[in-house]
């Protein structure tokens, strides 16, 4: 069983069905917010989560209730009580908190716990494997599977973000994408013997799908420079105000300068209404705005990728493209590409005209393919097309673990 909240783990598991199928292993996929939206775009068949969470569960449902009778009693004890620090009262502070504690996560919580035993003796799974096992519903799942001992979980961590501020990984089996997941993990105090370094099964067709467009197909001229920008969601990470401001920055610098050429490429939860007003509004011909779509393609076509924090960003360098990080909140995502020079911050908007020279300057020296190979190793280890092929086995192997106990 895949538990899939996002559609770059969904991606992931979409290239790992073919060899699970080809050993005779059945698969069942359980997906919710980015995971199934992107699994319907896919016409895909899956189980969503949210349709068994609405469903009231006994005994689920009455600790549900038990939890928000709880809600006065700690209102009285917070009104009681000065909870002072220093002098300064934290009742105005915890109140709403502690309130939607009580109403609202605890009682969740509880749901959920009895929602997924349900799943799990229905689907009776041998594997529970999860895109990002610190996350709560994953962790619950997890925990869950392995207490009846009914399940081995193992988390296949597939994303290039640091996530050490987060709780322990929990699954009794890992598999890393490369050497920075594997650190993360060990960092965490993860047992070197719980961890696999696998590769990245979504890359194994990554210079195989599709061909490069041709700069003709939207109207390039031959001495322009392309920079594709590559839109994000506006979620947990950062706000849709942050996102909005950079697109109009980009907009508005880019319009009339000819010398350039910017395509927008959304993302797949992004209908790009603000991308398309202003395009609307300054009528450059020199941009086009793309729907979500396969990135790759781009990537080998432009000469700069741009971002704020989208993880093509660490996809880009495959193509051993330079990177250009939006960061006009002071946000520092993806610190290390701008350490490791293969990325440039931009803070303001008059920054982008030296940023972007910047940026190509990069791509014209000797070393940088170097640096970018380098990253590319480090990040995501293998790039032979048979990532797939071991995550499978490695799935196979604690199956089959699974069935001898």
């Amino acid at each position: 069983m895949f538990l899939i909240p996002g559609g770059n783990f969904a991606k992931t598991v979409l290239g790992l069905l073919p060899h699970l199928e080809a050993k005779g292993i059945h698969s069942s996929l359980l997906a919710w917010n980015g995971g199934a939206r992107f699994l319907r775009s896919q016409s895909t068949s899956f189980q969503c989560f949210r349709d068994y969470f609405q469903v009231p569960t006994r005994p689920g449902w009455e600790d549900y209730r038990r939890f928000r009778r709880l809600w006065p009693k700690v209102r009285k004890l917070l009104r009681e009580r000065p909870l002072l620090y220093q002098g300064v009262s934290l009742r105005p502070l915890l109140e709403e908190k502690l309130r939607h504690l009580c109403w609202r996560r605890w009682p969740d919580v509880v749901h959920a716990i009895s929602v997924i035993q349900t799943i799990l003796r229905a689907e009776r799974p041998a594997v529970v494997v999860s895109g990002f096992d610190a996350a709560w519903l994953d962790m619950i799942f997890i925990r869950l599977a392995e207490a009846q001992g009914k399940a081995c979980s193992l988390s296949a961590l597939m994303g290039t973000f640091d996530y050490s501020w987060l709780p322990p990984f929990k699954a009794r089996w890992l598999a890393a994408q490369g050497a920075r997941t594997r650190d993360l993990y060990l960092q965490q105090g993860v047992s070197p013997d719980r961890i696999q370094v696998v590769g990245q099964p979504r890359y194994d067709n990554v210079h195989r799908v599709g061909d490069t467009p041709d700069r003709e197909t939207f109207g390039i001229f031959p001495r322009q420079r392309v920079l594709v920008y590559a839109t994000e969601p506006g979620n947990f990470i950062s706000s849709r105000r942050e996102k909005e401001v950079h697109e109009e920055a980009l907009i508005r610098f880019f319009h009339g300068r000819e010398e350039y050429f910017l395509l927008i490429l959304l993302h797949p939860s992004d209908p790009g209404v603000v991308a398309n007003c202003l395009l609307k509004k300054y009528r450059a011909k020199n941009i086009r705005v793309l729907p979500g779509g396969n990135p790759y393609g781009l990537m080998a076509l432009c000469d700069v990728w741009v971002t704020a924090y989208s993880t093509t960003a660490s996809e880009a360098l495959i193509y051993e493209k330079p990177v250009l990080l939006m960061n006009f909140f002071g946000r520092h995502y993806l610190s290390e590409l701008v350490e490791r020079e293969l990325a440039v911050y931009v803070y303001r908007s008059d920054e982008l005209a030296p940023r972007i020279e910047e940026a190509l300057r990069f791509k014209a020296s000797s070393d940088f393919r170097e640096r970018a190979r380098t990253y590319v190793e480090w990040e995501f280890h293998y790039l032979d097309g048979q990532s797939g092929q071991r995550l499978a086995q490695m799935i196979a192997e604690k199956a089959g673990h699974v069935a001898k106990s």
